[in-house]
């Protein structure tokens, strides 16, 4: 299983679903991600918001399947959980 945790939302939009792409391609058969929905609460050093993709968990579900199978998912406030399997 590969754990991808409050890393997706740090991907520039544009490069989102080369990303998931990339990440559907390992040789893994579960895929599990906890992606934020929500602006964060910081900014960088150029005053820019630290979650460069915020998307509603609909959005995300849209691209991840795209590249997987979902099998489970949660959607709770500001956190976006689901268990994928790759496409085959």
């Amino acid at each position: 299983m590969a754990i991808c945790s409050d890393v997706m939302e740090h991907i520039p939009e544009v490069e989102v679903c080369n990303v998931l792409s990339s990440i559907s391609s390992l040789d893994v058969k579960n895929f599990y991600f906890a992606i934020s929905t929500r602006k964060s609460g910081y900014l960088d050093k150029n005053k820019q918001n630290l979650h460069l993709s915020v998307f509603s968990s609909e959005k995300w579900k849209s691209l991840l399947s795209k590249f997987f199978s979902i099998e489970n998912e949660d959607k709770i406030p500001d956190l976006y959980t689901v268990k994928c399997a790759r496409l085959d």
